[in-house]
Order: C-alpha cells, then structure tokens, then sequence
C-alpha cells in the first residue's frame, strides 16, 4: 500500500476525531453512509470500482460524455431556443379584436429637453428630423404638438404651432395656447415648456432599428442644443435582455476566478486545487452544453444558472476531497482512497443532487415560461455538475496529481478550528431538548413574519437603474407623471344621449382624479372647448371616441410602482364607477391597465412559487426519510432546512415587505442547496453511530469531520453567489442576497439545531467527556 504516513501523524488529534480505531466493530469504510435503494448502491459500487480500479476506462466514459455537450456549443441543436416568455393573464386586458382605441399611449417614447422649446429654431429642427424619419420608412406614425389642432378661424381646426416659424411671432402666445390643450399640458409638453415628448410608431421593434431612430433624432437635434433619450416599454425590455446578455459572461468569469480563489485559500496545494475545481468545470461545460443541444430557451435568469452550476459542483468537489485527504492521511493508498470516496461521498451526493433537482424541477408547475425553463437548466445541471465531479475528482485523485493531496491536512486552519468548535456539540446534548425547542419555536415564529411577505414587483426590480430609457422613464413621471397609462373604457345603450355620455366621462376624469396614484387624466370631453368633435382630425378623436361603437375611453398617467401599492388605488377607482354603472343602468365602465395586468401576473407567478416551495419540501423530506429508513431522520430535517429560509424572510419582511420573482426562485433553489449539507451530516452521523453506537461520540466525530466540509462549501457557496453582485441589474441582486443569507443561516442550522435534534431522538446519548 503507497503512500503510508507514519504512526505519529495518525494519532494526531484530527485522525483520532475523524478515524477513531474501535475494536471489534467491522471496518467503518465498508459501512454505507446512508440505506438508499439496490440500484442506487450497485451504481455507486460499480462507478467507484471504474474510477479507482479501470481508470483508463473512466476517462473513456469521461470522452464519450463530453461529445455531446461540446455538438451543442458548437451550435448544434435540438430546436432553436427562443426567449422564454412571461403567463399571459386576462386582467385588466381587452380581449383581442375588442379594443377599438388607436391609444394615445406608445411602447417608444422620446424625451426632448432644452431650455425652452418655444423658439423657431429648435421647433424647425424638430419638424425637419421627423420628416426625415417619415421619408426614410423608419416610423409609421409620430404624435407630438404639432400633430394636434387648435381652434382656427370660424371655430374651424387650425395649427396649434405655426406653420412658418419666424421671430416675428409672439412664442409667448404660442406657449399660452399650448398650455390651454387638453392634450398639450402635462401631456406631451412640460408645465415649464422645458421637456417634449415624442410618441413614435415604428415600422419594426428590432434593437437596432430603435437605436438608427434614436441616433437619427440626436445627430439632427444636436445643432438645435436639444437633448435626447429614448424611453418606453419596449425600451426599457430591450435593456434588460441587453445588460442580462452583457452580463451573462462577466457574473461567469466572476464567479469562477471565486472559486480558484477560494480553492488556493482553502487547499493551497496547486495539485489539490486542480483537482478540486476540474470536476466543477466540466460539470458546467457539460451543463451548458446540453442545454444549448436542447434548446431550452433563454430567460432573464440565464446569468444566474453557470454560477450556480460551478458552486453545486464544487461543493460536492470539496466534499470528495476532503475524504480523499482523509483516508490518504490514514494511509489508504491512491486507489483505494478514490473508491472510497466514490462510494461513500458518492452515495450522499446522488441523493444531495436528487433533492437539489427536486427544488429546482419543482419550478415547472408555474405557467410562467421563464420560470419553467430557469427551473428545468437547473434541474438538468445539477445532475451534469454531479456526474462531472463523481467522475472527474476521483480520477484526478487516483492519478500522479492526487499522490501528495493529504500532505498539511492536519495544520488545515479550518480543520484546527472545527476541533475546538467540538465543545459545542458536548455543550449542546445534555441540552438537546431545550436547543431544539429552541429552533422550533424560533422557526415558527419566523415562518409566521415571511407569511406576511406580500407578492409584489415594478420594472425597477428588474433592469439597470441607472440605463438611460429608466432614468427617462424616472423623469417622466416627475415631468409628465408617468409612461405608463390606465384606461378606462365607457360603453353607452342605444339611444343614450351625447350630453349624458360627456357628463358621465367628467365624473369618471374626477375618479381618477381623485387616486393619488394616478396624474392628468383626460378624454374627450376637454375638446369641447377647442375644437367640435366633428371637426376634430380622426387621428386625435379616434383615440377617445368611438361614438359607432358606442365606446368612449378616459386615459390617466401615472408612474412605476408595484402592485401592492397601484391595486389599492386602482380598486378605488373600480368601487367608484361600480357606484357610477349602478346610478346609471345600461353604461359600463371597465378598467385596463397593462401595469395592473403585469402585476397580477406577478402575483401569480409567486404564489405558484411558494406552491412548489412547498411541494419539493414535502417529497424532499420523504425522500429523506425514505434513504435514511427513518421517519425520526426525516422529522430531524425539517428545521435546519425550513429555519435558513424562514430567516431569509424575516429579515426580508423587516427590510422590504414584499417579494418579487426573483427572491420566490431564490428561495425554492436555496432548498435543495441547504438540504445537501443536512445530507452529508446525517450520512457521516450514520455511519460513525454504527461504528460506536454512542451519540454524543458519533455526534462529535461527524461535527468535526462533516463540519468542515460544511463551513468550506458555505463559504464557497456565499463568495459564489455574492460575485452576482457585479451585475448591474437589481433582479440579480435580489436573487444573491436571499441565496447568501440562506445558505449561511443553513449552516448554523445545521451545526447547532440539527445535532440538538438528533440527540433529543437518539435513545442513546452515551457519556459526556471532554
């Protein structure tokens, strides 16, 4: 046998902790960690013996494994992958074909500021770039002042500007006129004259047919010294698919240089940190491969999935090496060690994988597209990063690479540190009862605060605040009130008087009025005072009267908020015109609102969210006791994997009461990471209790040994998903923050309620001795 340490070294305190020699019993090596079915074991003996005993026929398998995933990089697929898209939701939407409104509303916007915009010059410059856009095909339609009439002579429509533009003309006058329009003021121009708005239809949405109208405006504007910024709704998507895009291989290269930086801090030898990280490269090479081979769709999300690729797999790295280290450290030779570690880690990591696919798989009972195919990459990556590292770790530590890895285990400061963290698992079994009734009252209280997390989310919650089209977006609402439009649609019986229908529209502008959240409501009616409705041009009165549809609509601004804050608002205003529909039987009122419609949606999305959350706890936790033949081992884990997330949202609920999207995805993935760590303490409990059949010794020999391995791969999964940081976008940031706050709290759960626990259960607590 190679690579024998002396006698000293193995008894050393840590080899005695980990490795104690207790005679008779059998050899603990031989023992599972863990009771999972036949054909789970038979396929971890017969992986071990291929990695440790028929290496050149494990790096065959290595080989074949990675054609596939490098066919799909290289770009070929399955099926072209799309965007993935959000539910569709009914709400607050007209039906398709039933809106008869040409909506005053536009997905492009452009913001013109200047110094003031009632001079000839700058309203010249601006005729000339419209006209320019108009003549080159760029833009179908464009609203702005000078679209919009204004009462000529006999009462007849004229211009609102004028249409020779000289210094002769009283612009103050021009100001006072523009300042009288219903659809001027407040509208499309600032009360101070200083900020325009540009409503554009353009022939196509494309990203770069966006960004020629946008550069067109700004090379023709700039001699005018006219600012100019593009915002909208399409706008501000096309910016968050962009900076998501852009930041897909920064958040990679940052997560990875975290890795080898952590792996150098943690093993310091170059040979173990190659080996510790190339299990977990693969496994996400394989992981993207094979998702581009399917041609699972891209979603927002996508940035997030190599990150967590690269840190699942290289805990389970760090796991095998460190049992690698062990029994080299006992004197096990190279293959013996990797088989070893094969079969023992191999085993818990089979079933941490199968319950971190669990959590992620359980994603796909949400109708939200997004939310389907982030959960199904994720799903189909754990199990690539698993057999990666399975394959890859024990190969590389069998090899002239894994020769020296033992050497400085026993001065590994966390090792050194684990040992004094010993007394705490002594401390805690004679008071096992009171620290686990401690976690669970502390668990059911927070369970209590995170049910008290309101669903909710805006557009800042999901693009980069500080790009132009939200910035714009930001001063619109101070300008104008907002980008965003709710709409109410007024139908009217046969024969209803044209009076009435006016009366009726003023009291529904007072009900919107009225809702602080909502600015500048305006419909018809104003236009009385300017021009006849029958002399008004169709493209402005087709916008709020349909008289042969007997349909009118009445149109309100108003800002980016979330849901929780605009549906108060918007039932408000609902009770009102119900109240109204009431008063005046055969009209009907009805609210549409794409911000309401979104909001919703939302909503929906995260209640199925916490439906999965729910159910991958559920089969995660009799999958446990399943494995573990157990239903005390099951019961036992339940809450040092509920606790972390519970903590997560109390602390949520103090900070910001409401949860988005993205926090909900978070807190299902964290599930089945903080459940891999509980995992790996139950199966090394297991095994040294059979060994000893003494809790409080099987309880400390697992808390030193496991525990290290758990404090590693925190730290490693906390430094991982905080390199997500570095994104621009607060999607990304709301994602990392609830996965590192999970996840260090799993740790604590683990190392302190979860031995609490176990030794409350066991019927043998043993002697304790120092």
């Amino acid at each position: 046998m190679c690579g024998r340490v002396s006698p000293s070294t193995q008894r050393n305190t840590f080899s005695e902790l980990c490795h104690p020699r207790i005679a008779p019993q059998p050899d603990r090596r031989q023992l599972p960690p863990c009771a999972p079915t036949n054909f789970m074991k038979w396929f971890i003996e017969q992986f071990a013996l291929l990695v440790s005993r028929h290496r050149p026929w494990g790096w065959a398998l290595l080989c074949l494994l990675s054609i596939p995933p490098t066919l799909g990089l290289l770009g070929y697929q399955r099926r072209h992958r799309e965007r993935a898209q959000w539910a569709e939701i009914s709400d607050y939407k007209a039906p398709p074909g039933v809106d008869v409104f040409q909506f005053v509303g536009a997905p492009l916007q452009f913001l013109l500021e200047s110094d003031g915009f009632f001079q000839p010059d700058r309203i010249a410059a601006i005729r000339a770039a419209v006209t320019d856009l108009e003549q080159r095909k760029m833009l179908r339609g464009v609203f702005w002042l000078d679209t919009l009439p204004a009462r000529g002579a006999m009462g007849l429509p004229g211009r609102l500007l004028p249409k020779k533009l000289t210094d002769e003309i009283d612009w103050r006058a021009v100001a006072r006129r523009v300042a009288k329009q219903p659809l001027a003021a407040e509208q499309l121009v600032s009360a101070d004259g200083r900020a325009l708005l540009l409503l554009v239809a353009p022939y196509s949405m494309r990203r770069a047919s966006l960004a020629a109208i946008r550069k067109q405006l700004q090379t023709r504007l700039q001699s005018a010294d006219i600012r100019v910024r593009m915002t909208g709704l399409v706008p501000i998507q096309r910016a968050l698919v962009r900076a998501s895009d852009q930041e897909h291989l920064h958040i990679q290269l940052t997560a990875y240089a975290a890795v080898v930086a952590l792996a150098l801090l943690i093993f310091r030898k170059w040979s173990t940190i190659i080996i510790a990280v190339s299990g977990p490269a693969v496994g996400t090479f394989w992981a993207l491969g094979w998702l581009a081979l399917l041609g699972e769709p891209h979603s927002d999300l996508d940035p997030l999935l190599p990150v967590m690729f690269a840190m699942i797999g290289f805990t389970d790295s760090v796991h095998l090496v460190v049992h690698l280290r062990q029994e080299r450290l006992r004197g096990t030779s190279q293959a013996e060690s990797a088989r070893l570690a094969a079969t023992h880690i191999g085993k818990a990591c089979l079933l941490t994988s199968l319950t971190t696919a669990i959590g992620f798989g359980s994603l796909i009972i949400s109708d939200a597209e997004v939310v389907q195919a982030f959960g199904r990459g994720a799903a189909i990556g754990v199990f690539a990063s698993y057999l990666a590292v399975i394959l890859v770790v024990p190969l590389l530590g069998a090899s002239p690479l894994g020769k020296r890895i033992h050497l400085g285990l026993d001065r590994d400061l966390v090792t050194r540190h684990m040992e004094r963290l010993a007394v705490v698992v002594v401390w805690i079994v004679p008071r096992a009862r009171s620290v686990a009734a401690c976690g669970i009252v502390a668990t059911g209280a927070l369970t209590y605060l995170t049910l008290n997390l309101t669903p909710d989310d805006w557009l800042g919650n999901r693009i980069d605040t500080d790009s132009e089209a939200y910035q714009s977006m930001l001063d619109c609402e101070k300008l104008f009130g907002g980008i965003e439009h709710l709409r109410v649609i007024v139908q009217w019986p046969a024969g209803a008087r044209q009076e009435r229908i006016l009366e009726l529209l003023e009291e529904v502008e007072k009900a919107c009025a009225d809702q602080p959240e909502l600015h500048a409501p305006i419909s018809i009616r104003p236009w009385q005072q300017v021009v006849p409705l029958g002399f008004l041009p169709p493209q402005v009165r087709d916008q709020f009267w349909r008289p042969t549809a007997q349909r009118a609509q009445v149109v309100a601004r108003h800002g980016d908020m979330g849901i929780a804050s605009f549906a108060p608002a918007v039932h408000r205003l609902e009770d009102r015109l119900k109240r109204l529909a009431q008063n005046n039987p055969g009209y009907h009122f009805r609210v549409l609102s794409p911000a309401m419609n979104r909001g919703m949606m939302i909503q929906g999305v995260v209640r199925e969210l916490f439906t999965s959350l729910a159910l991958a706890s559920v089969v995660i936790f009799a999958i446990l006791a399943l494995a573990f033949k157990s239903l005390r081992v099951g019961m036992a884990a339940v809450i040092p994997n509920l606790f972390p997330l519970v903590v997560t949202g109390g602390i949520r609920l103090l900070w910001n009461p409401t949860l988005d999207i993205a926090s909900a995805c978070a807190f299902t993935v964290c599930l089945g990471i903080a459940v891999d760590d509980t995992i790996h303490f139950l199966a090394r409990y297991q095994h040294e209790l059979l060994a000893s059949q003494d809790s409080l010794a099987a309880l400390r020999r697992t808390f030193v040994a496991v525990g290290n391995a758990l404090v590693l791969t925190t730290i490693v999964l906390v430094a991982g998903f905080a390199s997500v940081f570095v994104s621009p976008l607060p999607t990304h940031h709301l994602f990392a923050g609830v996965a590192c706050t999970t996840i260090a709290a799993a740790l604590f759960a683990d190392l302190v309620f979860l031995p609490a626990l176990l030794a409350a259960m066991s019927r043998n607590h043993g002697t304790p001795t120092g």
